[in-house]
């Protein structure tokens, strides 16, 4: 109730700042009803935000105070308290409306590739999209690396403004984490990003001929970055990074990714 009354004091504070003093003289009624005018001509309404986070609504309302008006959003509740004029409720309401909208769905598919320069059996082609080999053949092209071998397809879903995860376990074991991850642009022409994207490969095994290394050997990789990628597009993601003593020009991990918004 103490915050209520602050709230009208407040308004009345702003309203009597912009209207002339009352002559010398002027009774205290004629001050009571200009009063009463004032804190009447505010409403007090609750804004129940159903798809967004309220927080994230009220960042990008006008600045109220400006307006005349306040604003106190709830976490808890996921609402906007709000007392402003009618015409502002109304300007409100019309933002709310347009950006309180369901959350869409983004489906990712994520082909996890081991990459070396050394000998090895290669890809099968069966086992990839006729997309996902072109690909392959163009960074064939441009590096060091000649043969490929899948280890494993993975899709992932998750909502826009959301965080996504998933885990794979076995022999090949991997971790890949995206922050926040946000659509832009217009249908059709969608861009998906996300500012942390990070994957860890924690048992990849590599398999080298014993001609040529003389043993197998588990390794520990990781890569970290932005990543913003076109709707329907491939796009690579690639790392040499590992931490476990074996030569860097000779294996890597190459992810490639393509997402749609469902």
């Amino acid at each position: 109730m103490k915050k209520v009354t602050g709230f009208i004091l407040m308004f009345v504070i702003a309203a009597l700042t912009a209207v002339s003093v009352p002559a010398q003289g002027s009774s205290e009624e004629e001050l009571g009803r200009m009063l009463s005018k004032v804190a009447s001509s505010t409403e007090f309404k609750i804004y129940e935000i159903k798809h967004q986070n309220a927080e994230d609504i009220e960042s990008i309302l006008p600045s109220l105070p400006i307006l005349g008006a306040q604003m106190l959003p709830s976490r808890q509740f996921n609402t906007l308290s709000v007392y402003a004029t009618p015409q502002v409720h109304e300007m409100l309401a019309s933002i709310i409306e347009k950006y309180d909208v369901p959350r869409r769905t983004i489906e990712f598919q994520f082909f996890l590739v081991k990459a070396t320069s050394l000998p090895n059996k290669g890809i099968k082609k069966d086992e990839l999209p006729e997309k996902t080999l072109a690909v392959l053949n163009e960074v064939a092209g441009l590096t060091r690396f000649k043969n490929f071998e899948l280890m494993d397809a993975p899709f992932l879903r998750t909502r826009e403004g959301s965080d996504a995860q998933i885990v794979g376990r076995g022999s090949d074991a991997y971790s890949i984490r995206m922050d926040k991850v946000e659509i832009r642009g217009e249908a059709n022409k969608h861009q998906i990003r996300t500012n942390n994207f990070l994957a860890g490969f924690t048992t990849a095994t590599f398999s080298i001929p014993s001609g040529v290394a003389g043993y197998t050997t588990g390794s520990s990789l990781r890569m970290s970055t932005a990543l913003e990628l076109t709707e329907g597009e491939m796009t690579v993601i690639g790392t040499s990074q590992n931490q476990d003593g074996i030569d860097s020009d000779a294996y890597s991990i190459i992810v490639v990714v393509t997402a749609k918004v469902l």
